[in-house]
């Protein structure tokens, strides 16, 4: 068994992303703060953290000294205690408005199998020895498609109520429209999350893990042979920022042009054709360049 393993912070202030290194357990995580914005400011923990840094940096700890004996299910399901333990508060009952939390995709490779639990827009990709190649989905999707067109509807509307065209503001007016879209999206993300984060009734609800015990109810679970699988990747979404130009493929034909990717420049090619999209997108977009954390596996 061969292990490669990349991280790239972007432009991300914090380090939110990580990664289960942690034989048997293996898998990514892309932690997400609670919602906040300028005018709503986000809980900070010890050692001036964000809530979605201290979920990666819990789940990281968790899995280091995981059992080895332990399924991906016990493991998970413990690690989500973990959280619900850190983050809950005296006298409140939080919800998925409220939580921190991380998309993971994480498995346990011992044995005849490979045990794979995901959830949210971490991702899981398998190379089968017969050539096949299958992917885990975007579970969000639905709420993501929402979020992200109200995000640049606001951009746009901020950026026409000031007189300045989104393509060509320097960077100090782009931060400035950023920073009031983020106040005025804030609402509107406390009750998305809400409405879709473990939400075992909503069809488009996903799973996040932030401590909710619904999460089982929504994450998504494969067992592969182990003798059947050449190739496995673990990688966040900020590997793969291309989606919108992939619309009408099948969920194979995405997974095989992301493990084409691959395979002509490894994960370091996977991360350069991500920057290379980000760079015409930047002045749209509400970021620069995302986190990116991806892990290869090749039997």
């Amino acid at each position: 068994m061969k292990l490669s393993y990349l991280y790239d912070q972007g432009s991300s202030k914090q380090h939110e992303d990580g990664a289960i290194l942690f034989y048997p357990f293996f898998g990514v995580l892309d932690g997400v703060s609670e919602p906040y914005s300028p005018g709503n400011p986000p809980r900070i923990f010890n050692g001036g953290v964000s809530g979605g840094a201290l979920v990666s940096r819990v789940v990281e700890r968790q899995f280091a000294r995981m059992s080895p004996r332990f399924s991906t299910y016990q493991a998970v399901i413990e690690v989500n205690k973990a959280l619900w333990r850190k983050q809950r508060r005296r006298g409140a009952m939080l919800d998925g408005g409220q939580l921190a939390g991380a998309s993971f995709a994480v498995a346990k490779v011992a044995g005849d199998w490979i045990t794979i639990i995901q959830g949210c827009d971490a991702f899981a990709l398998w190379v089968t020895r017969d050539g096949r190649v299958e992917m885990t989905g975007a579970q969000n999707k639905v709420s993501e498609t929402f979020l992200n067109d109200k995000i640049d509807k606001i951009m746009q509307e901020v950026a026409d109520e000031r007189g300045l065209d989104l393509e060509t503001v320097d960077d100090a007016a782009r931060n400035e429209i950023r920073a009031e879209m983020f106040d005025r999206f804030y609402p509107t993300l406390v009750e998305t999350r809400r409405e879709y984060v473990n939400n075992p009734t909503l069809r488009d609800g996903y799973g996040l893990l932030n401590g909710q015990p619904e999460l089982e109810m929504k994450w998504f679970n494969i067992n592969l042979p182990r003798s059947e699988v050449r190739s496995l990747l673990f990688f966040t979404d900020g590997m793969v920022p291309w989606w919108g130009s992939l619309e009408g493929l099948t969920s194979e034909e995405i997974a095989r042009q992301v493990y084409a990717t691959y395979r002509a420049g490894g994960l370091a090619g996977l991360l350069a054709r991500a920057r290379g999209i980000e760079v015409t997108t930047r002045a749209t977009s509400y970021m620069d360049a995302a986190e990116a954390t991806a892990i290869a596996i090749e039997f």
